[in-house]
Order: structure tokens, then sequence, then C-alpha cells
């Protein structure tokens, strides 16, 4: 298997050692316009005993000095802001048949429906980077059944978690959960500023947002600026609370029918780096890389790019045609 990797910063890089793991990537070629990126990519192979100098490897400033005329994998990790000059040069340039976008997808509705013509135009399956709805403890069979059953009520709690950033990944996690995208978004409790991201030239918010599906399920995202509070997930499903504390490596079960006992089990959340290895491994074998597909996360991100929307310009006073989050 041949993997394009486009973006070699501090997520790419992780992406690199994950997929460098997996014998059956027989070529690995990373583009970065940045040399510094370049060479985080190769102190990251060397850490875990690859030798960046070998064969199977490639690092490149530009797409145009790539000779491969075909990939098997693409994967996206630079910058929302640069997802689509990226994605549309590599497609143009080269025959691929599956491309991994990391998220945010994009920053604005339009370029989510041109890349979602794009891929489709060049055949090439698109998938996006939002892992948790595959890791095994979210996917088990008794979880699935309890919260497809009725409608569930998922409140996602923390200090300062990057809400910008990272809702997306609740929004796909329980999604997958109801087995359907929400289709009611608000903006409404939000903190009426905004806040400056810890990438330059983006921005964060902070406060409430709010999600529903049409069966009744909601997701509410709080995030509370100026705290370190870990984040916690709660989901209140017809028969069970269910509390997942990532950062502590615990889920704990509140059941109805035991007269509410509690019981408690351990979870591992995996690094990016062991993720990667499993979809390169998952895709040879399935063909597809398990994830979500382009269309569906699409829809999602198109309803959570909407309701941000409306906060920035209520904020800023004017219609944004995109947002500078990432």
């Amino acid at each position: 298997m041949e993997v394009l990797l486009i973006g070699g910063g501090q997520l790419g890089s992780r992406h690199l050692q994950g997929i460098s793991k997996a014998a059956l990537t027989t070529k690995i070629v990373v583009m970065d316009p940045s040399e510094t990126s370049l060479d985080l990519c190769k102190q990251r192979l060397s850490e875990i005993g690859h030798d960046p100098l070998s064969k199977r490897f490639e690092f490149h400033t530009s797409l145009n000095t790539i000779k491969n005329k075909s990939f098997d994998l693409l994967i996206s990790a630079t910058t929302a802001k640069f997802r689509m000059v990226g994605l549309k040069a590599s497609l143009e340039r080269f025959d691929i048949k599956h491309a991994l976008l990391e998220k945010v997808l994009f920053q604005s509705e339009e370029e989510l429906e041109e890349a979602g013509a794009l891929l489709s135009n060049k055949n090439c399956l698109g998938t996006v980077n939002c892992p948790r709805r595959s890791y095994p403890f979210y996917k088990r069979s008794d979880l699935l059944d309890e919260f497809r059953s009725a409608p569930i009520h998922v409140l996602v709690d923390g200090g300062d978690w990057g809400m910008a950033c990272n809702s997306i990944h609740f929004l796909d996690l329980v999604s997958f959960w109801k087995g359907s995208v929400p289709t009611i978004g608000s903006e409404a409790l939000l903190e009426k500023r905004m806040l400056e991201s810890k990438r330059p030239g983006n921005w964060e918010v902070a406060g409430v947002l709010e999600f529903q599906w049409d069966d009744g399920s909601t997701l509410v995202l709080n995030s509370r600026k100026d705290t370190i509070s870990p984040q916690v997930i709660i989901v209140k499903s017809k028969i069970a609370t269910n509390i997942f504390e990532e950062s502590l490596g615990l889920h704990r079960k509140i059941i109805m029918d035991t007269g509410w006992k509690i019981e408690t089990e351990a979870i591992k959340i995996p690094m990016q780096s062991e993720l990667s290895q499993g979809i390169v491994e998952y895709l040879e074998k399935n063909g597809s890389t398990g994830l979500t597909d382009y269309s569906e996360s699409s829809v999602i991100h198109g309803i959570f790019l909407k309701t941000l929307n409306n906060h920035f310009s209520q904020v800023f006073g004017k219609k944004l045609n995109s947002l500078n989050i990432t």
C-alpha cells in the first residue's frame, strides 16, 4: 500500500508513526511546505526505530516533485484553512482510491459541498477522522442497543476543551450511537465573545451548544472557560446513566433495574499513532477505513458550521462566509 500524507505537523507526524508501523505500507510520501515539519516527521520515525532515509519514505515541500501517479490512501492532516487546496491539488495530480480527512473538515458550507463533488467526480472514497466511533467501548453491541432503542440525552462537560475545534467529535459519536444525524442546533447559550485559539489566526468559543435529533435525542456541549475541570461524557438512556471519563480511563454505569447499582470498568483511549496503524490495516482487509463516510460527516459538519456561524455573525455584527476554526 502506498500512502500520501499531506501535513507533517504535530498531528500529521503522529499519523506517520502509525502508518509506518503497518508492514503493508510499502511507500509513504510526506508533503509539507515547511522543512521544520518534515524534520519533525523524520524525528518521529527515528523515535520508533525507523530510518527516515530508507527508500520506504519520501519527503517533499511540493506535490510537483512527487513522481507517483497514484496512491492507495491520502491522509490530509493540514489545518481546515488549507485542506481544500491540498485536497484539490492531490486529486488533480494523482489517482487516489481513498482519502482520510482530518476534522474540522472545512471552514464553510460551500467548501463542504465542493469537496464532496470533487471526491465523487474523482471516484475517491472519502472518510473523516472522527475515531471515537471506532473505540471498542463506544461501539459495544449492548450500548448500541440501549442508545438506539429510545431517545438519549448526552452532556459533554469540562473546562476549556476547545469547543470550536472538538465539538465535531461528539456530534459524530452521538450520530453513530443513534444511527442518524442531528437536525437542529442552537448557539443561544454561548458566551457573547470570541476567544483566541491555541492555533494562531483561529477562534474559540465557550459556553453551551445544543443539538437535537429527530427522535428527541439531545447533545449538550459545555466548555467552561478559565477552569481546568476534566471532561466528562454523561449519557442518560431509558434504562441507565453512563458516565465516561476518558482522562481517567473509566466508564461508570448506573442501572435502573439493579436499584441504581453502579458498575465500573476501565477503558483505554488509543493514541493517534495506534489509530492510524489500525486504519491502514483495516483498509487493506476491508476496503474501507471504518470511519465516518464523507457524505455523513458533511451533513454533521454542515449543521455545526451553520450553528456556529450564527454565533460568529452576532459577535462580529455581520454574516461570515467562512469561520476561522480548525
